[in-house]
Order: C-alpha cells, then structure tokens, then sequence
C-alpha cells in the first residue's frame, strides 16, 4: 500500500535533517510494536446481505459461484528522527478478492514480512515543509474453513489366523467390534483337520451360528455378511481337534 504524508511548519525546514530519520509500526498510542501479527490487523468486511457473488467459467467450461470479499487492512506508524517521535498515523486499505467463501464459512487471515518503506521529498509547497511517499508492504495469507460432514469406506484385512477346534467346546473368538461403526464385509473359514477323523467347524457371527456354514476337514468355505459385531468359530460335529484357519476382509463406514 502506498501512503503519501505532508508535514507543515511555519518554519523552513532542511530535509537534509532527515537523512537519519525512519518510521516504525505502532499502536494507537505510539508505542512501538515488534510482532508481526500486532504492526498491521487485517479484518473482512463482509456483510451476508450484501454479499456480492460472480459466476466464473473454468477453462474445462465448469460454471462456479464465488463471492467478493473486502479485507481491511489498518494499523500506526510514527516518524523518529533525533530525539523527536512525530504520530501515530493511521493507515488504512481495502482489498477485494473473489473466493469460495459462501455463508457460514469462517474466513481467516494471517499477515507476515511487514515493511515500511520512506522517502523524503523536499516540498515547493507555502507551509509544507517537507512529504513523505510511504510505502507498506506485507504478506496476507487466506484461509477459508467451512464444517463438513464426509462419509470415508475403509478396508480392514486379517490374514488367516489359526485356531483349533474340538468336536463339542466353548465357541473361539476370532474378533470383535470396538467401535461404533456399522460393518461389513467376507469371512473365510479353512478347516485343515484329516477327513473322517477331525471335526467340523461352525462360524458364529454376533454370538449367533450361520446357518449352513460347516465346514468339515479339508473344506474351505466364505461368506459375506452386513452388520458384523464379533466373529467366532466352534467345533460342529466329528471327532478328536481340528486345525481350522480364519481370515476376514472388512469395511466400514462413518
């Protein structure tokens, strides 16, 4: 931003007494400011009701909606020179700058490499003593932020884990949800055992047998089920431990 000041005196003035002289960022009250976020505050200046919006045509021919939004920059500087401090003065600027920033999105700013830069002119003007082209310069970084629900699927694998079973004994768990995500997805169950001498496998699924899922001794089988809270298996019939092998792929949604 580009700032021009004129100081007046009665008096002739040398601008040669300013070759030492410089301005620095301050508050309301002159005091000096060194962080970066304090030289120079930034607000939008917006108002719904007003809010005016300009339809933009991508290069791929896509239509979008964006609004203008007014940023104000302000803040104080002062001029030192010898042992004299002459402010604050005010600054202010507007910018405008089209963004998707519709209704309840929170807009923030961020500024950073604030400068101040001077120069001095001597003045042919009655009264004027001397002017001051003041330049400021900065870097406004723009953050638009809105609340948004997103659904996100997962995959989650389990190898084959292996367990045994006997002919008739308490159910194995094999896994259980922890979470309070709705789940689906397939269950493998592999029954290793000798045919005609180990027992079958059941899976349970919920604390509850899957009807007609048995599988005997050297039988794989699948299946895929929806609302899946816990996965179990359990001796079905035969004889004597079988070796049984369980691997499940499940998804899930929130």
């Amino acid at each position: 931003m580009h700032r021009k000041l004129s100081f007046v005196s009665e008096e002739q003035f040398d601008i040669s007494a300013l070759e030492n002289a410089r301005f620095f960022f301050s508050d309301e009250k002159g005091y000096p400011l060194s962080s970066e976020q304090e030289k120079i505050t930034c607000r939008e200046k917006r108002d719904s009701s007003e809010q005016k919006r300009r339809r933009i045509v991508l290069p791929n021919r896509e239509t979008i909606l964006l609004q203008e939004i007014q940023f104000v920059q302000e803040g104080y500087v002062c001029l030192e020179f010898e042992d004299c401090i002459i402010g604050p003065f005010a600054f202010s600027h507007e910018e405008t700058y089209l963004l998707y920033a519709p209704i309840h999105t929170i807009v923030n700013t961020a500024i950073e490499n604030v400068h101040c830069y001077e120069e001095f002119l001597q003045s042919n003007e009655k009264e004027v003593c001397f002017i001051v082209n003041l330049i400021i310069s900065f870097d406004m970084t723009i953050e638009v932020l809105k609340d948004e629900n997103r659904s996100i699927n997962g995959t989650f694998g389990m190898p084959r884990r292996k367990s045994s079973v006997t002919t008739v004994g308490t159910p194995i768990p094999v896994w259980t949800d922890t979470s309070t995500f709705a789940i689906n997805g397939t269950i493998v169950v592999e029954n290793n055992g000798t045919i005609g001498v180990s027992a079958t496998a059941s899976l349970e699924v919920k604390g509850t047998a899957v009807t007609d899922f048995t599988g005997g001794p050297g039988e794989a089988q699948s299946i895929t089920l929806n609302n899946i809270e816990s996965i179990a298996i359990a001796g079905a019939g035969g004889t004597g431990t079988a070796s049984v092998k369980v691997a499940f792929s499940l998804n899930y949604k929130f």
